[in-house]
């Protein structure tokens, strides 16, 4: 093997190294998302009295308006970069 080739081969292992912690860090980070539990738990909060009031109800809002739009972005970023990994080799 050629001097540059297993340079080339080293650089591709850096490049997959990197890629594998990206992925790696991104799959820890994804379970530290809430799962139904906390909105079980957020749905018997919104019961309790306070709740009642317009200026509760609006916060609450913004917030899950915020959250719902970056799920959705999160899902769809997700889905096109699955779509384009199967791509990549692909004759």
């Amino acid at each position: 093997m050629s001097a540059s080739s297993k340079s080339t081969s080293s650089l591709k292992d850096t490049h997959i190294q990197h890629l594998e912690r990206k992925i790696t860090n991104m799959r820890e980070n994804s379970v530290q998302l809430p799962g139904r539990e906390f909105y079980d738990e957020l749905l018997t909060i919104i019961h309790k009295p306070g709740w009642t009031t317009l200026p509760e109800s609006m916060f609450v809002a913004t917030a899950l308006e915020s959250i719902q739009a970056h799920t959705q972005l999160l899902a769809t970023a997700h889905q096109q970069l699955m779509d384009a990994a199967k791509l990549v080799g692909e004759p």
